[in-house]
């Protein structure tokens, strides 16, 4: 599924994986829908063959304009961390061993990269969180998550989501998650599409299954606002399912964390 991320301009950026009709792509649409720049295969290009590419999962804006894109690996290539800048040129590389795998990444304030490596799903080196540029690390024997979908950093807390060895969907909180000392402090078991945490107290959650979005008080459990249709306006393109459900939400106000 493409990944669509906001950006601190009020664009966003749009991450496509290769299908038998498509190219590996990402691309910055304007609030009106407009391609406003985008980079294809040649940025993901590795080598001679057709199976010497890799494909986009993630791409972040950094306050300086730049895109942080992460590319795991396909079976013989290493994973990488690009970075591009406006024109499309690549201006950072970091590569990484077969046993990372780069899904989310968030540019963070001096440098750092906060990102969910899916690694292997086998304990114990189940998927983690990696503070790139830091060594920090979350790994899987603190998370318990022998899937992990998503995470973002909240302060020096951080909130992650995956499933447990028994197939449960948790939603879990990490305090000091860049300190080498990282515990969990909280946790919920919820099914859920995506979430964002908005403060220490608010998550914003969307349900898909459900068609729907809403915000839940971390601390009861309780839904405090929520909206619900059957007729969410898809995103067109050539893969949108219709009716369209919400699978990816962020607040209009977030600009990332760098």
């Amino acid at each position: 599924m493409p990944h669509i991320v906001p950006g601190p301009d009020g664009h966003f950026t749009f991450t496509q994986i290769k299908s038998l009709s498509e190219s590996n792509e990402v691309r910055e649409y304007d609030a009106q829908g407009n391609v406003l720049w985008k980079i294809t295969n040649h940025v993901f290009k590795v080598g001679p063959n057709w199976k010497d590419e890799l494909s986009p999962r993630m791409a972040s804006r950094k306050s300086n304009g730049n895109t942080v894109i992460s590319a795991p690996n396909r079976g013989h290539l290493p994973s990488r961390i690009v970075e591009a800048d406006a024109s499309g040129r690549i201006v950072n590389t970091i590569e990484f061993d077969n046993s990372v795998q780069p899904n989310v990444v968030l540019p963070l304030s001096g440098g750092s990269i906060f990102m969910v490596d899916y690694g292997t799903s086998v304990p114990p080196f189940g998927p983690r969180v990696l503070v790139v540029g830091t060594g920090a690390v979350v790994p899987y024997s603190v998370h318990g998550l022998q899937t992990l979908t998503y995470a973002y950093p909240l302060g020096a807390n951080a909130f992650l989501y995956g499933t447990t060895k028994t197939g449960v969907r948790r939603l879990v909180e990490i305090a000091s998650y860049a300190s080498g000392n990282p515990t969990v402090i909280w946790q919920r078991d919820i099914g859920l599409s995506h979430f964002f945490p908005l403060d220490e107290n608010t998550i914003l959650i969307a349900n898909a299954a459900a068609h729907s979005i809403y915000v839940m008080d971390k601390t009861t459990g309780q839904t405090t606002w929520e909206y619900t249709s059957t007729s969410w306006p898809c995103f067109t393109t050539s893969v949108a399912a219709s009716p369209c459900s919400p699978y990816l939400i962020y607040p209009a106000s977030f600009t990332g964390y760098d």
